[in-house]
């Protein structure tokens, strides 16, 4: 799988911590406000991105062995749109991790102002052989973080 919902890693301690980011552009997918006129980063590809996210962070706990599937969240609310031009940073948190299940929670913040939350999002954890090629995996976390984070 690619992730295409996080462009940058800026930083993240392993079974604890991951800040990460999705630079919008008009690139991306958007919808459009039939009212305003004004276009959109739909809601489900901002928690996506949040998710993506939460896998980056199990991969790098892991050591590339384990990689997170959402499975169910408790809790998601938005509270602004994000428009092309914005940096969604995405802050994620390890609630639990053990050998097969992993809880994470974050939300999302353009200018420093929260606009999505999610809580509680359990996810099963699988061999991230199963999923991608390891080497290749490990080189794109390279590229997105300059080997920043612990």
């Amino acid at each position: 799988m690619r992730f295409y919902m996080v462009d940058r890693i800026k930083d993240w301690n392993a079974g604890e911590s991951i800040t990460a980011s999705k630079l919008l552009n008009y690139q991306d997918c958007y919808m459009k406000d039939a009212i305003t006129g004004e276009h959109y980063f739909p809601e489900p590809l901002m928690v996506e991105a949040l998710c993506q996210a939460g896998a980056w962070l199990i991969m790098l706990t892991t050591n590339f062995k384990q990689r997170a599937v959402l499975l169910s969240a408790e809790s998601i609310t938005f509270h602004k749109r994000v428009i092309p031009g914005d940096e969604l940073v995405l802050y994620g948190h390890v609630d639990s991790l053990h050998e097969n299940a992993a809880v994470f929670s974050g939300h999302g913040a353009v200018n420093d102002e929260v606009v999505m939350k999610m809580n509680y999002m359990m996810c099963s954890l699988v061999s991230t052989a199963e999923l991608e090629d390891v080497e290749r995996t490990k080189r794109t976390f390279h590229e997105l973080s300059s080997g920043e984070g612990q």
